[in-house]
């Protein structure tokens, strides 16, 4: 381990020794959900819950777990 390493994501062991999380393989600055975060899509740094929502895209970039075809939150996807 030391600065330059790779880093294996998800070992719990900071191996390039930078201080980030290693639940953090996007460097979002929010961990994976699988790993105890909100991250929902740690492969995509534009997807994390700090994000707002582009509606329509078929992408749920807040990780709110709601449809994203319901923009007014009625419960009723848009037939769009």
């Amino acid at each position: 381990m030391g600065p330059g390493e790779a880093e294996t994501w998800y070992d719990g062991v900071d191996a390039d020794c930078d201080g980030e999380s290693d639940y953090d393989a996007d460097g979002d600055g929010q961990d994976s959900d699988l790993y105890g975060g909100l991250d929902c899509d740690d492969a995509a740094s534009l997807v994390n819950p700090g994000r707002g929502e582009s509606w329509y895209d078929g992408v749920d970039a807040d990780c709110d777990g709601e449809s994203d075809y319901d923009a007014d939150g009625d419960g009723f996807d848009s037939d769009l």
